[in-house]
């Protein structure tokens, strides 16, 4: 009798475990996981109402991060777009909202293990040697977003030309560690969408052949009036190099 009970007992478990399963695969990932303190911010860019980006929003120590995952290719790439667009917006008629020194980041998130494909930032990021040649710069300190970082080992959408975009971020990184290519030739058609571009600054640290001048002209094909940096490093210290 016993036995009997037990086999009950072994097969109500299982088929328990097998319903929980069953319902964790079937129940979709929310799309908005939004655990923030600036919801007001958060309501007005559009992070709650997204139909083609999963998005998640966390406040750190005096920073706010932003995940996006596009979904449908260029239609949910536009849509994240349209929310740093909608924050720039919401800095210039909400001046005194956001501590003055915040840091905010939307991250271009290309889902699972995959690194993002993009970010973009106002001021400074969780990365040392970023911070350490965009100083170079002297841009004034904003809460706007002011530069965009490009993964072109990773990045597929953001590297495919599309005459309706238009980006108004002025900072461009291009990021290249593969030390078996060099991006080159129309590859850099897309930045014809950076209509107000003033500044690239080229990442190929470990890029092979990697001809300066040349990748500069090429550039200059699309935003003739960029000024184009590369970023060079010695003995550990990050710094621009202009191109001439």
């Amino acid at each position: 009798m016993n036995s009997f009970k037990n086999i009950i007992k072994f097969i109500f478990f299982f088929t328990l475990l097998f319903l929980v399963v069953f319902l964790i695969r079937i129940i979709p990932e929310p799309k908005h996981d939004i655990h923030t303190s600036y919801r007001e911010w958060a309501k007005q860019i559009g992070l709650y109402s997204t139909k083609n980006v999963k998005v998640s929003c966390y406040d750190g120590e005096n920073s706010i991060s932003v995940g996006a995952e596009c979904e449908n290719g260029i239609i949910g790439y536009s849509e994240l777009l349209n929310i740093i667009k909608a924050h720039n917006k919401f800095v210039d008629e909400n001046q005194n909202y956001f501590p003055p020194d915040i840091k905010i980041m939307f991250n271009n998130e290309a889902g699972g293990e995959q690194p993002n494909s993009s970010f973009f930032f106002n001021t400074e990021t969780n990365i040392d040697w970023f911070n350490d040649y965009i100083k170079q710069l002297e841009r004034p300190s904003s809460l706007k977003i002011q530069y965009m970082c490009i993964d072109m080992d990773f990045a597929h959408t953001e590297l495919e030309a599309n005459t309706e975009l238009e980006i108004d971020i002025p900072v461009i990184i291009l990021q290249c560690h593969d030390n078996s290519y060099t991006p080159r030739g129309s590859i850099y058609e897309f930045l014809g969408e950076y209509k107000n571009a003033e500044d690239i600054i080229l990442e190929y640290y470990q890029s092979p052949d990697f001809d300066k001048e040349e990748i500069c002209k090429e550039i200059h094909t699309y935003l003739p009036d960029v000024e184009i940096y590369t970023a060079e490093t010695d003995n550990g210290q990050h710094y621009l190099n202009k191109c001439q």
